[in-house]
């Protein structure tokens, strides 16, 4: 609670910040005379927005970080999820790791790891179920689909990506990102 709180604090600051770095900034512009090319002189005030729209995208970057950190809290703490991140010996840069140990089946809350761990459609994820000895595949198949695949747990697989996904071929679902639904392939 306390942390939510502070990362709260910390965000309003950073606006407040930004809000008032941008208003000093276009306040201090100046108007400047521009001549056309027939001639005529007419008094056009120079543009400020530049530094508008970045500041804008600025803090709606910061914003949309802050989500995503929201979601992968939320997650660590429902589903006790540990994020490891590059997988030993991958030979592609893609792979990434996690493990969790709660109930639930990965296919559940896939949508949600997606939006939270997921930095490009080109990952493959393992995500290693320890309560149910379960190795889960998640990568993207389509535009707004993900394949879940499960696989039985193979002892310290994790350590090294030729290992990962060898067991027993278990289940396959198809979740889709936008709505959560869930579509069981084999």
């Amino acid at each position: 609670m306390r942390g939510k709180v502070l990362s709260r604090m910390k965000r309003t600051c950073l606006l407040g910040l930004m809000i008032i770095s941008v208003t000093s900034l276009t306040a201090c512009g100046k108007s400047e005379k521009v001549e056309s090319s027939s001639s005529s002189k007419e008094s056009q005030p120079l543009a400020t927005s530049s530094i508008t729209e970045t500041s804008s995208s600025v803090v709606e970057e910061t914003t949309a970080n802050d989500e995503k950190e929201e979601q992968k809290n939320a997650l660590k703490d429902k589903e006790s999820l540990e994020w490891f991140g590059d997988v030993r010996n991958d030979k592609t840069g893609n792979w990434r790791l996690a493990q969790y140990s709660s109930a639930d089946s990965l296919e559940t809350f896939a949508a949600d790891y997606y939006h939270a761990f997921f930095e490009s459609d080109d990952e493959i994820h393992a995500v290693i179920n320890r309560s149910l000895n379960v190795t889960g595949r998640v990568s993207v198949i389509m535009d707004d689909t993900l394949d879940i695949t499960l696989f039985d747990y193979v002892d310290k697989e994790e350590h090294d990506a030729d290992m990962l996904f060898t067991g027993t071929l278990l289940k396959e679902y198809w979740v889709t990102i936008s709505t959560g639904e869930i579509e069981e392939i084999q």
